[in-house]
């Protein structure tokens, strides 16, 4: 969960809002200043920010690189990385591509790679898995596998939706899809109808705040990232850190995250064929407490220490 004492301060839509954090970055005069990179809206209050910052104070600027390019590209990307992320003296990159990416647009660049952490702190202990169903209005008995979050594109929603009728043919499963449609919600609405899947498909079309996502990864045996594109991904760590195995596609930096057999199964992208074997498997030959065992084994890996850690190497030579 967000602590209570954070202060949210940046309004990308309000420009008045970017001199009042640069101020406050002069106030405090700190020697190192963090800011997290994932779209390039943020372009222009963060080059104003960092701008502002650095002409008083000898801070050195730090960028945590989430998507270094936007999944839906423009032409326009790379100048809006050079704005936004132009003064920055260090970066940190989730993965490998991630980190050829960055030095494709900052050549010279200090870069550090180190995988996103999970976000165990959304597991409260709250919601048992029964409970969790009845609360959303599933069988404590069913076999459930949830698609969490925005739904875009890239995300390949439709490849699951595509995959359901090949599963139902040898699995009882239901899926619950929890997050907002962006932009593609008549066609995957019209995608569930035409595959007569209505009565096994839940769409919650809207966002799920902080306080409910325990609810929805308690409820689920099995989480899938059916993605055609991505470098790291929080519903990946969410999954990890509630001990929800997954099955995920091989794009970006998901099978460096993913142990094959061992705490999920990952597939090629835009494949509902291979969707449908890997989640028919998982179900079939019982894999949930071998993966969750494997799962729980792994958790230092993905540690806030680590990021830490991370980030103190980089200012010892920024």
């Amino acid at each position: 969960m967000l602590p209570d004492d954070v202060e949210y301060l940046l309004d990308p839509l309000g420009p008045w809002t970017w001199l009042q954090v640069a101020r406050r970055i002069q106030y405090h005069d700190p020697s190192l200043v963090i800011l997290q990179w994932w779209v390039p809206f943020w372009a222009a209050p963060f080059r104003i920010v960092t701008t502002l910052a650095k002409r008083r104070t000898e801070a050195k600027v730090v960028f945590i690189c989430h998507n270094v390019l936007p999944h839906e590209p423009s032409g326009l990307d790379r100048f809006w990385v050079r704005l936004g992320m132009g003064k920055g003296d260090g970066f940190i990159a989730h993965s490998p591509d991630q980190t050829e990416q960055l030095l494709t647009i900052f050549p010279n660049a200090r870069v550090r790679c180190t995988p996103h952490p999970t976000y165990a702190a959304f597991g409260t202990g709250k919601w048992q898995q029964e409970a969790a169903r009845q609360e959303l209005g599933f069988n404590p008995q069913d076999n459930l596998i949830l698609f969490f979050g925005f739904v875009r594109p890239y995300k390949g929603l439709h490849h699951l939706v595509a995959a359901m009728p090949v599963i139902l043919r040898q699995s009882e499963v239901r899926l619950l899809v929890a997050g907002e449609l962006w932009g593609s919600g008549p066609e995957v609405e019209e995608q569930i109808a035409r595959l007569n899947l209505g009565d096994r498909v839940t769409l919650i079309n809207r966002y799920i705040s902080n306080e409910e996502v325990e609810l929805f990864f308690s409820a689920a045996d099995l989480v899938v990232l059916p993605y055609e594109s991505a470098t790291g991904s929080g519903v990946l760590q969410i999954a990890l850190g509630l001990e929800r195995p997954v099955v995920v596609t091989n794009v970006g930096g998901l099978a460096e995250i993913v142990v094959h057999g061992e705490t999920g199964l990952v597939v090629p992208p835009g494949d509902p064929a291979a969707l449908a074997e890997a989640i028919v498997k998982y179900f079939k030959e019982n894999l949930e407490p071998r993966f969750v065992e494997n799962i729980r084994r792994q958790q230092a890996r993905f540690s806030w220490e680590n990021m830490v850690n991370t980030i103190e190497e980089l200012r010892e030579v920024l």
